[in-house]
């Protein structure tokens, strides 16, 4: 005998129904799962508090990477080069010839070059090391100038991708001209290089 839909699927819906075995099961499950939390609470609140400590610690990370970030990245340029600048490494090679420069930086990606804009100073060469700038492996020519004061001149691949735009020489823009940590900082881009002067 056929009935209203809505008959049906009440009657179905009331005779499913738990057997006292189920309802026993579920009732055993429900008071583990309880004991469970009261018997792990400790456990649980520790996690939870490193959980914090971490997040915070993430945090203060980010907030000091983000202040750090608010230098530009010629200023960032500027500090790294002052700071190799005030804190001189020994010369791998004592040399006051280009030639011999040039022989010697054989681990570069390009020549180490006499700059036109750095050479009217009438520096004298000292020598010359490795080292780098942004990461990035560069040759730092020591010199004297004619007070007898150290100036360094660092040389590297310029790639606007990694260093941005800077000032290109041969299409007459002036060298940027900045101070870090006390010291003066010229920098500029000529024969598709990377120049950074600095001198106290």
């Amino acid at each position: 005998m056929k009935q209203p839909l809505r008959t049906g699927i009440k009657n179905h819906i009331e005779e499913e129904k738990l057997s006292e075995l189920q309802l026993d099961q579920l009732m055993t499950l429900q008071h583990e799962t309880a004991t469970y939390s009261l018997k792990h609470k400790p456990l649980l609140q520790a996690v939870t508090t490193y959980i914090s400590v971490a997040a915070s610690i993430m945090i203060a990370l980010f907030m000091l990477f983000e202040l750090g970030s608010n230098q530009t990245f010629t200023e960032q340029i500027a500090h790294e080069v002052a700071k190799n600048h005030i804190n001189l490494k020994p010369l791998e090679v004592k040399t006051s010839s280009m030639d011999v420069i040039q022989s010697y930086f054989t681990q570069l990606d390009f020549m180490p070059i006499t700059s036109d804009y750095f050479g009217q100073f009438s520096n004298t060469m000292l020598g010359g090391r490795y080292c780098s700038i942004k990461g990035v492996t560069a040759a730092q020519l020591r010199y004297t100038n004619q007070s007898g004061d150290k100036v360094t001149l660092y040389e590297t691949q310029y790639d606007a991708g990694i260093f941005s735009e800077l000032p290109k020489l041969e299409q007459g823009e002036p060298p940027l001209e900045l101070y870090a940590k006390g010291v003066k900082i010229n920098i500029w881009v000529e024969k598709d290089l990377l120049m950074v002067s600095a001198q106290e």
